[in-house]
């Protein structure tokens, strides 16, 4: 086992055999928080997401059932983070704070900590605050409201491959009420067989009629899956279609 610093307690799990737990959990982000300390430094310090010790120990502080000492390390964590206004940091502890103070008060911070974390690059976690908001909403009662950030949450998860999350968007959608097809909803990962199969003829200089008669269907199909590939894509027309299928990801399958 490593050296523990001097002043850190540092909880030693092998002698009865570690096994992943939220208590686990919590004792490691009371580790971590008190390198923090200045017995460690010298000095004070504040973690304003280095760590993010105190919303990660408000999480597991959570699923032992312990509501309020949660709320009272997320909303230290938050205060210092609105301190230091960056992005990715400000809303990882609005989402602590959200699930720890619940109800409407609880959704409104949820819905702050999306709109926070869209004007950071940490795509996944704006995909956690996506489905902890539509989730906190479907338990509100709010299950068409719910729907649209489960659907986003979505589709940013099965996109950075994190499946656990992925699975539990589409079991919340389903307790929305809503039955998901795909994971995707935009770019080239959200177009169907049929669709896909189209744009690639169509980004190799074939024309509708050319397509239909290739592929055995109607103009009107093929003018179809257009129309709905382009929206999926954000494009406006086929000039654009061998940019926006370049480097097409390979599909992540999630649980």
């Amino acid at each position: 086992m490593t050296k523990p610093l001097d002043g850190i307690k540092v909880l030693d799990f092998s002698e009865h055999g570690y096994v992943p737990s939220a208590a686990a959990a919590l004792a490691d982000f009371e580790t971590c928080a008190a390198m923090f300390s200045p017995a460690v430094w010298g000095t004070p310090m504040r973690d304003v997401g280095y760590l993010h010790a105190r919303s990660g120990a408000a999480f597991a502080l959570l699923r032992l059932g312990e509501r309020k000492r949660a709320r009272e390390l997320a909303e230290d964590e938050l205060a210092d983070t609105r301190a230091f206004r960056a992005p990715r940091a400000l809303g990882v502890a609005l989402r602590a704070v959200g699930l720890a103070t619940g109800g409407e008060d609880g959704i409104r911070l949820l819905d702050e900590s999306v709109a926070t974390l869209r004007r950071s690059p940490a795509v996944l976690e704006r995909a956690r605050s996506l489905v902890e908001w539509g989730a906190a909403l479907r338990r509100a009662g709010r299950r068409v409201a719910a729907r649209e950030p489960l659907v986003e949450g979505l589709d940013l998860a099965a996109r950075c491959g994190a499946r656990p999350l992925a699975a539990r968007a589409r079991e919340e959608l389903r307790a929305a009420g809503a039955r998901p097809r795909r994971e995707w909803r935009t770019g080239a990962e959200a177009l169907t067989p049929g669709e896909l199969r189209v744009v690639r003829l169509a980004a190799a200089g074939r024309t509708n009629r050319e397509i239909a008669h290739e592929l055995y269907v109607t103009l009107k199909t093929v003018e179809g899956h257009l129309s709905r590939a382009y929206a999926k894509l954000g494009i406006t027309g086929r000039a654009q279609l061998p940019e926006a299928l370049d480097g097409e990801k390979t599909r992540v399958p999630t649980l």
